[in-house]
């Protein structure tokens, strides 16, 4: 059986909140501005087969929060006993897992009333992964070049 990390979140609605990236101290050896944090919209959960299932939007890039989004699948069993304590989410580790598949084959039986049965349990897929915004990939040079920004660049930066 493969490692499982789960994580306890206070019940809070159904909003998830996303910290903000901390400011960087005096001294320090990297410069510039640090954005402010980004805030998702409420999901939308929606029933899907014995569990509800919603689209968390959030930037492709942290450090550019107006930036270009993406979309993270997630998917929940809400917590068969009351009252209900949280959340605990299911990261499936990578590369590749699907929280959504893992949630499907564990799910149930982790919301067993003398087990875990007071928590909503929440899986999600990684960008790239399963029902998220699939992985772009350079499709040529061109795209490299304006990745990598040129050959100059590209060398010293090795």
């Amino acid at each position: 059986m493969g490692l499982v990390r789960v994580w306890a979140l206070p019940a809070d609605g159904d909003r998830w909140g996303l910290p903000g990236r901390r400011g960087v101290g005096p001294g320090s050896r990297t410069g510039g501005t640090v954005p402010g944090p980004f805030e998702p919209a409420p999901l939308e959960w929606q029933e899907c087969g014995g569990k509800e299932c919603a689209t968390l939007v959030v930037p492709r890039d942290h450090a550019s929060p107006d930036g270009p989004t993406i979309e993270v699948a997630v998917a929940r069993i809400r917590a068969v006993v009351e009252p209900r304590i949280g959340m605990l989410i299911l990261n499936p580790g990578g590369p590749g897992g699907s929280g959504i598949e893992m949630l499907e084959w564990m799910g149930h039986w982790l919301a067993d009333p003398m087990l875990l049965g007071r928590f909503d349990l929440v899986g999600f897929d990684p960008r790239g992964v399963g029902q998220s915004t699939p992985v772009r990939c350079m499709e040529g040079p061109d795209d490299e070049m304006a990745v990598l920004g040129g050959p100059q660049r590209a060398w010293t930066s090795l």
